[in-house]
């Protein structure tokens, strides 16, 4: 008995030392299995500095961590890169990593630290992220679309992160640009089966600029979302859910459907409160910094549908709506109290084609040192020759808007100014100088300290 259980104990050793000793005896052949896998599979180079392997911290698969990885794109992007992570760690079968070429490598786990993602669409429609390997029939046949086997990795994921990266989107054709920066992402779920709930959480600093325009600008936007996914359908279901827009809360329910030649949205989205402070959350945080102490009255409400397809041609139908009544806002260290705020302004698109959206302000109004100042505008023509309606009408006295508002250091404001506007103007026309500008008649000991103010009246169109 003795001299059996001394022979299991040096096999069990052995097997132990075998398992320690493959990572470091083997290392520089996966590497090389890898790379063969990825560069077959993809129309890009691939490559990256070096690889570990473990057998034990995710036992029963292995881990394996590629460093410093990095996709640079062939024609029509020759040279650009695709994709860089410092880190890539994925938890796999073991004997996946002795899988010949030809054969895929299955994904339990994946996580993706300190990457930058790159997407660019270039003013002929091609997209740089169009890297997966087409079979010869696809080459010699454009109604036969069928890609080829898959010959790299097989995502049966049941957790994965992409911690402290950033992802560009660039469309030039389409003059859409969408920037997250600061992205920590993590979603848990199983992949492998048809029907399943998929919990996620994000957090990112957000831009997004339409034609030169900056919509969103560097805010902080995070989700907490349940998402059932049916793969078979490819259409994924917003259930339990917590956004926030830097600190406004907004819940979000409704569905994104990917065809094969377009995808189908249909979201909704509200805030679930309506204090009015939610308005100053829209703010970004380094003109919000002296926010805390602040009263407020009045409620502040956003809600919004986004549907249709997505195509090359389309974006989806929208109706996004910002109201306010009867608020007030004071600062804690200012005299002034601004009251009577009152607006309305939607942004609004009833077609799907991105030339038609447009922005409507019918009214908006407040109060300053029992002097009212009301405006309205209309606002055509997003993503060409931005196309601006307005009228504004009130007396503000500067100094009291100085003290109702903080302003950076060093600016000085005295004087009144009497708002009389009614104006149509292109941004070609600002752009241009094609403007004629009135003499400051109607403001009275005016001093704006260091900033310039001109009025504008009757620009050219």
């Amino acid at each position: 008995m003795k001299k059996i259980l001394k022979i299991v104990g040096v096999f069990v050793l052995a097997v132990v030392v075998l398992l320690i000793a493959a990572p470091f005896l083997l290392k520089d052949q996966i590497a090389q299995v890898i790379k063969d896998k990825l560069n077959n599979s993809l129309n890009a180079q691939v490559d990256f500095a070096e690889v570990d392997l473990s057998l034990f911290s995710a036992f029963p698969d292995a881990s394996l961590n590629l460093k410093k990885l990095q996709v640079i794109n062939k024609e029509p992007f020759v040279g650009d890169t695709l994709f860089y992570s410092d880190a890539i760690k994925l938890s796999l079968p073991v004997m996946d990593l002795f899988n010949e070429v030809g054969e895929p490598i299955e994904v339990h786990e994946l996580t993706i630290d300190d990457a930058i993602a790159r997407l660019k669409v270039d003013a002929t429609g091609a997209a740089n992220w169009d890297i997966a390997v087409r079979d010869s029939a696809f080459a010699k046949a454009e109604t036969t679309q069928t890609p080829q086997e898959n010959t790299g990795f097989v995502f049966d994921l049941n957790h994965y992160e992409i911690n402290n990266s950033s992802f560009s989107y660039i469309d030039e054709e389409s003059k859409n640009v969408l920037l997250l920066n600061e992205l920590n992402h993590e979603g848990t779920g199983d992949f492998s089966l048809n029907e399943s709930t998929l919990q996620t959480i994000t957090n990112a600093k957000v831009t997004y600029e339409l034609d030169g325009i900056k919509y969103i600008n560097d805010q902080d936007v995070s989700l907490v979302a349940d998402v059932l996914m049916n793969l078979d359908d490819q259409r994924y279901t917003f259930k339990e859910n917590e956004a926030k827009v830097n600190d406004l809360p907004l819940e979000l329910d409704g569905f994104v459907d990917l065809e094969e030649n377009s995808t189908l949205v249909d979201l909704t989205f509200k805030t679930p409160s309506s204090d009015f402070k939610n308005f100053f959350a829209l703010i970004p945080q380094e003109y919000r910094s002296n926010l805390e102490g602040i009263t407020t009255t009045g409620d502040f409400i956003v809600n919004g549908t986004i549907n249709g397809e997505v195509t090359d041609e389309l974006i989806p139908k929208m109706d996004i709506k910002v109201s306010s009544q009867n608020a007030s806002f004071k600062y804690p260290d200012l005299p002034q109290t601004v009251r009577n705020i009152n607006f309305n302004a939607a942004l609004l698109n009833t077609t799907g084609k991105v030339e038609d959206t447009y922005l409507s302000v019918p009214s908006a109004t407040f109060n300053l040192a029992g002097e009212t100042v009301s405006a309205k505008a209309l606002v055509t023509r997003l993503t060409e020759n931005m196309k601006v309606d307005l009228e504004a009408r009130g007396i503000i006295d500067l100094l009291k808007l100085q003290q109702a508002i903080p302003f950076p250091d060093n600016t000085s404001f005295n004087g009144i100014l009497d708002l009389d506007i009614a104006t149509v103007f292109d941004m070609e026309s600002v752009e241009n100088e094609a403007m004629r500008i009135s003499k400051p008649k109607d403001w009275q000991n005016l001093e704006i300290s260091p900033i310039k103010v001109m009025r504008l009246t009757n620009p050219l169109m």
